[in-house]
């Protein structure tokens, strides 16, 4: 079969396999895949040195450390991501904009006579009289 010029078959076929055995894997690895597109793409990467390179070095490295993890790939990520700056942004909103707006939610249904109350009394009791404020206020 073809394949890029600068690479030796008999490690393409130690570390990645035969041409039947990559469409066999794409097949089971993209169930969206039909058999034309797979050997379509098999081909395509069999064509590009540099793609075939690092997969026999990464399925190498493999071979030799079963534990072996690309660098990078998942480090720690530290306390300081994107997604924990996000949630805790998120969790102050909550925290010191949600009483007022469910108070003021609440008080909306109030007046408009639809509020019937939770049934929890000390509940009930912060939402239509700001219990929740008053004790804020009364820690600052």
């Amino acid at each position: 079969d073809d394949m890029a010029v600068d690479v030796d078959p008999d490690l393409v076929i130690k570390y990645i396999g035969t041409r039947e055995d990559m469409i066999e894997k794409a097949l089971k690895d993209i169930p969206s895949f039909d058999r034309a597109q797979a050997e379509e793409n098999v081909d395509k990467f069999l064509m590009d040195s540099d793609a075939i390179k690092v997969y026999i070095e990464f399925n190498r490295r493999r071979s030799e450390d079963p534990d072996f993890k690309v660098p990078g790939a998942e480090e720690d990520e530290g306390f300081f991501t994107v997604r924990n700056v996000a949630l805790a942004y998120l969790g102050y909103v909550g925290v010191t904009a949600g009483p007022d707006a469910a108070r003021n939610f609440v008080a909306a249904k109030e007046a408009a006579g639809e509020w019937s109350g939770t049934g929890i009394e000390a509940l009930d009791s912060w939402l239509t009289t700001g219990g929740a404020s008053q004790v804020v206020d009364s820690i600052n």
